[in-house]
């Protein structure tokens, strides 16, 4: 990931420095319409054309495999491992792959015990690897580690009153 990151910045750097080295010339006109001034640009661009190539640096899933289908509302973190989590809001669960994007397992499900999600909003991993799922519903924060174990419920209210 470095290798490319160093790649697009070096490309980046590269095309400052061969674009901003030219002088270009605009070659629109300014001109009056009843009273009104009208700016004209050219169909052309001042640098030519400027093209690069993407590369897809990971791909997750299929369509054949329902571990890696999202109904909506997807939203998205890594561990310190490497591994990528994906919350499904509507199917209340987080997916966990490797970081090459294989499935690992499902965490939660649809209920309101522990380890259960109601209406889940939004997830986090802290620097713990301690998975924090925010549900709207419970007005609560699941807490798990990241191989999907209950740890324990924070109740928003708690927070609040304090």
């Amino acid at each position: 990931m470095r290798s490319k990151i160093s790649i697009f910045l070096l490309a980046s750097v590269s095309i400052i420095f061969v674009y901003g080295n030219q002088n270009p010339q605009w070659k629109g006109t300014i001109e009056e319409e009843e009273g009104v001034k009208v700016i004209k640009n050219p169909n052309e661009t001042l640098f030519g054309e400027i093209t690069f190539d993407l590369e897809e640096d990971l791909s997750i899933g299929n369509e054949e495999d329902e571990n890696y289908m999202f109904y909506s509302g997807v939203q998205l973190a890594v561990d310190s491992s490497g591994n990528i989590f994906a919350l499904d809001r509507r199917n209340y669960r987080v997916q966990k792959y490797d970081k090459n994007g294989k499935y690992l397992q499902t965490i939660g499900r649809h209920g309101q015990g522990p380890g259960e999600l109601e209406a889940p909003y939004g997830f986090c991993i802290s620097s713990q690897n301690l998975i924090y799922i925010a549900d709207v519903m419970e007005r609560n924060i699941e807490v798990l580690d990241t191989n999907g174990n209950f740890i324990k419920v924070i109740k928003v209210d708690d927070l609040i009153d304090r």
